[in-house]
């Protein structure tokens, strides 16, 4: 009995370092103009999972999530509202609310021990659950006017939008290699997996 309660101690305390590592890795690069380029999602990801292999991370650990909009709202387009090189645009229903926002065809990040690594995502290196990156990268709290300022994307909008954002979730293995192809991987609705 004595050995199990100090093999769990053991794999807990090793689970612990690794993701104090990672998170590490993650604040390290996030400025990291020379290598972390904006708008190269994919890219940084892979960077990113490769820097944590040479660091001895188990990168098993890690999930890559392909995140995309299948459905019609914002003309198909993944819209974002917390990011970290996005336009600025304040709520002219709320004093002092304001997002960041793009729209990507496409967006790339990590998952580990289920926390999200992202260096899109807002203006210096933040790591959370999926849920409070989701809430806070693709739902507003309050209407914001569009990038051409004459409709508005409100919160009910941004919300059934993110109902048809879907995810891919590619081995880390495969994808820093390239040896994976996403129409064998199945989608998964991005708001399922919390």
């Amino acid at each position: 009995m004595i050995k199990l309660i100090t093999l769990n101690l053991i794999l807990c305390l090793s689970l612990f370092a690794s993701e104090a590592s990672v998170n590490s890795i993650f604040k390290k690069l996030y400025f990291d103009t020379e290598n972390i380029v904006q708008s190269q999602c994919a890219q940084n990801i892979k960077f990113f999972i490769e820097e944590a292999y040479e660091a001895g991370i188990n990168i098993s650990n890690f999930k890559v999530l392909i995140i995309k909009n299948s459905g019609i709202h914002y003309s198909s387009y993944l819209k974002a509202f917390n990011v970290r090189d996005g336009k600025t645009v304040y709520s002219p229903y709320k004093k002092d609310y304001y997002v960041r926002m793009t729209g990507w065809f496409y967006h790339v990040i990590a998952l580990y021990n289920g926390k999200v690594y992202d260096f899109s995502y807002d203006q210096e290196p933040k790591i959370h659950s999926l849920k409070t990156y989701v809430e806070n990268m693709f739902l507003l709290k309050y209407p914001v006017p569009t990038f051409a300022q004459y409709q508005i994307y409100s919160a009910k909008k941004s919300l059934n939008a993110a109902k048809e954002y879907t995810t891919q979730s590619v081995n880390p293995i495969d994808y820093i290699s390239g040896t994976y192809s996403l129409k064998d991987i199945k989608s998964v609705k991005l708001l399922n997996l919390y």
